[in-house]
Formats: structure tokens, sequence, C-alpha cells
């Protein structure tokens, strides 16, 4: 992540990824880049939701 550059996406090894709470998230259908909001097990912390294939690639 990168505030300063307004880059919300989630590093690779950001203890953010499948973090959050999916209790009560059924209106949160998407995150900012549009993409469906629950990828890995659970949701992501912010605003961004992380995809398997680019925690992948980053490692």
């Amino acid at each position: 992540m990168n505030l300063s550059g307004n880059n919300f996406h989630l590093s690779s090894t950001s203890p953010a990824i499948n973090s959050g709470s999916s209790d009560n998230i059924s209106y949160i259908k998407f995150d900012k880049d549009n993409n469906s909001r629950i990828q890995g097990t659970s949701i992501d912390i912010g605003a961004d939701e992380s995809n398997g294939a680019q925690r992948m690639s980053q490692n």
C-alpha cells in the first residue's frame, strides 16, 4: 500500500488479507476496483480485496 500515491492495493504479505469479519457484509459486494469482495477464506481489511493470483505472483 502506498498512501501518498493513492495506491490502496494490499501487498502479498499484508496481514489484512483474509483478516476481516465476513459477518454483516451482505451489502458490500465489490471492492474499490469493482472486484468481488471475498476472494479467499474471508474478507480483507481495507478498500481493496486481494486475490490469490496477485498474492502468488508477488511472492
